[in-house]
């Protein structure tokens, strides 16, 4: 964790605070496990999916993996409204 010297969570901390995140609430909501049962579970969720990678855009059950340009997430929903 942060207080362990944990690089990730230093790391993620600062950048929060660069953003307006409470350094002192967020570095305890990083260390802490509290929310690690809703992350198993959606990381679960997106396997069953087939999303392997972030980001992944997820519509109407078509994975767009990667960063898609507007067009193509456009093109889509237009399709799919069709």
């Amino acid at each position: 964790g942060m207080t362990e010297g944990g690089g990730l969570n230093s790391f993620l901390v600062t950048l929060g605070e660069k953003v307006g995140v409470k350094k002192d609430l967020f570095g305890t909501c990083i260390d802490s496990d509290q929310y690690l049962p809703q992350i198993k579970a959606k990381e679960e969720e997106a396997r069953k999916l087939g999303i392997t990678q972030t980001p992944t855009i997820y519509i109407n059950g078509i994975a767009l993996p990667g960063t898609q340009p507007y067009r193509v997430v456009k093109e889509l929903i237009e399709h799919l409204r069709d």
